[in-house]
């Protein structure tokens, strides 16, 4: 069984990533909460943690409906005209062919253009229409797209953009202060105030350096009127920055620093905490630059897998960052295996009582992950290769351990309603009682792995 679940695993987790996808957050909510996996044995501590769920999710859905509600337009009724008909074509112009920004005429057209685009996102009639929002955010994504364009030499282009970004972005940080619509359009922009774009000669994307900065503020936002759909659209953003470039690591760190907070939150809905892993697992670097060099991203994971009282599918993405995270020849995989290993016998038999929960396929595809790459190249990327398997090739325990967690991922995989055969999880849970480390630390830095 194993080595045919193993043979079909890639396959069947695309299908399981485009569910997942479809199933992500919707960022202007926050409403729902995965409660349903949850398996408690009294009556009395299932009706306590629902009444908890129903509390975060109604005072979050508060939270955005008073931010919603603000109405502070940042447009002058006679903005729309004067752009239309005054600096419209001026500004088209200088923005593709490059000004020098140091002429006060041309920056202070740039200035009225970029901010009638970017304030458009305040206006309470174009946040009444989607169509409208949409038309604004792709109107200023374009605009941002083609700045200089026309302007043959490479630095120049550069130099002229950065002064271009550096505007749109002193605009945006405005509606960070605005309405929650305000707020969505701006984070959804700041990745797009790029400097130098990907390319033939350009492997990676570079992005105004203010950029990780804001994200960081945004997440870490002590206000507590401000809902975590904010802090969530920005994780996002955060996921989207490391992908696209080649962040420093104090950088990296300064971000997983913001997102680590967050999730060792109590007080925070199910969704939101997936958003932060999977933020999370887009750094690529595996400890503190400034102070002890501790591995704080796997520390951080590794809370969540460990904690009971956390979603069980909450837990399993935890794990699946073990694989996929920054790391160094330091970190001891056979440690952090056994810990998954442990993790997939109480996943197993959570979904044993509920088989049939559409949940329980994400669980499976992350504890597999957490072993194995998803393509051929997470498995040969020299920078950060995927999958604990590829990581510790010569690890007897990690591989005794992915062979026994496909015995309790293959039924979850498969959706069929069927329940992990009982002697395999046996299995599985004799394994880690068998073979607990000798000594629980995964680092030497590192926090012990619990029992």
């Amino acid at each position: 069984m194993s080595h045919s679940v193993g043979d079909s695993m890639p396959f069947v987790l695309e299908c399981v990533s485009c569910f997942r996808m479809i199933r992500l957050i919707s960022l202007s909510g926050l409403a729902a909460i995965g409660m349903a996996i949850i398996v408690i044995p009294t009556a009395e501590a299932v009706a306590a943690v629902q009444d908890q769920s129903i509390e975060i999710s109604a005072r979050q859905q508060g939270l955005v409906r008073s931010l919603s509600s603000m109405r502070q337009s940042l447009l002058k009724p006679e903005d729309e005209s004067n752009f239309n008909k005054k600096i419209s074509r001026q500004y088209k112009t200088l923005l593709s062919q490059g000004p020098n920004l140091s002429a006060t005429a041309d920056k202070e057209v740039m200035t009225q253009g970029l901010r009638y685009r970017i304030y458009r996102a305040t206006d309470p009639q174009v946040q009444a229409s989607p169509f409208l929002m949409g038309q604004a955010l792709l109107d200023i994504r374009r605009e941002l797209n083609s700045c200089g364009s026309l302007i043959l030499n490479k630095s120049s282009k550069e130099r002229f953009r950065e002064e271009v970004m550096v505007l749109a972005h002193g605009l945006l940080l405005d509606l960070l202060k605005n309405n929650l619509d305000a707020r969505m359009f701006a984070l959804a922009i700041l990745n797009e105030l790029e400097i130098r774009s990907k390319g033939p000669d350009q492997p990676r994307t570079d992005i105004l350096g203010k950029v990780p900065e804001t994200l960081q503020q945004v997440i870490s936002d002590a206000d507590a009127k401000v809902p975590d759909a904010v802090r969530a659209a920005a994780a996002v953003q955060v996921r989207k920055f490391l992908e696209k470039t080649d962040a420093l690591p104090v950088v990296q760190m300064q971000l997983g620093s913001a997102l680590r907070t967050q999730l060792a939150r109590t007080d925070t809905e199910v969704t939101y905490q997936k958003t932060l892993i999977e933020a999370l697992c887009r750094v690529s670097w595996p400890r503190e630059i400034v102070g002890q060099a501790t591995p704080s991203i796997f520390d951080a994971l590794l809370k969540v897998v460990a904690d009971p009282n956390r979603d069980i599918s909450v837990r399993c993405m935890a794990a699946r960052g073990f694989g996929r995270i920054g790391y160094d020849s330091d970190i001891n995989f056979d440690v952090l295996a056994w810990k998954v290993a442990q993790l997939a016998v109480q996943a197993g038999e959570k979904f044993n009582e509920d088989p049939g929960n559409p949940d329980f396929p994400f669980c499976g595809s992350d504890l597999y992950l957490a072993f194995h790459h998803l393509d051929a190249d997470e498995a040969k990327d020299p920078k950060n290769i995927k999958g604990m398997l590829n990581r510790a090739p010569r690890s007897t325990v990690v591989k005794d351990a992915y062979q026994l967690i496909l015995k309790i991922v293959g039924p979850m995989l498969a959706a069929s309603g069927e329940p992990v055969p009982a002697e395999d999880l046996q299995a599985v849970k004799d394994w880690t009682e068998k073979n607990v480390p000798a000594d629980l630390k995964f680092d030497a830095a590192g926090i012990p792995v619990p029992k």
